[in-house]
């Protein structure tokens, strides 16, 4: 509602993993308005003609742009976390994973 790109709330809502009416009132210029499902699928509608034109693609529809732009920025994250655990980290992660799949007295090396 403020103009701004294009987010990854917006990406939920065109997905329908966010359900707008459990979360709170903090869109708009005074931070108070709900979110505006229609005002998303306006915005994904528009980008996906944008993207079409400059590129000479076909089009896509709004619901596949909002679900590759959510797992580019998943795999982002995902990335970042993995850059910032130390060594001590990464190990202590493995050895909680090769814990996990000893089973009924049957262990399994991975």
């Amino acid at each position: 509602r403020r103009g701004g790109p294009l987010t990854v709330t917006d990406c939920n809502v065109m997905l329908g993993k966010l359900q707008p009416f459990h979360f709170p009132s903090v869109f708009g210029p005074n931070a108070d308005q709900p979110i505006d499902v229609s005002v998303v699928e306006k915005r994904f509608n528009e980008f996906a003609e944008e993207i079409s034109l400059k590129t000479g693609q076909k089009r896509l529809a709004p619901v596949e742009l909002a679900n590759g732009f959510l797992r580019i920025a998943v795999s982002n994250m995902a990335n970042a976390i993995k850059k910032s655990l130390s060594k001590e980290d990464t190990m202590l992660q493995i050895m909680r994973y090769n814990v996990l799949v000893v089973r009924e007295g049957n262990m399994r090396v991975l």
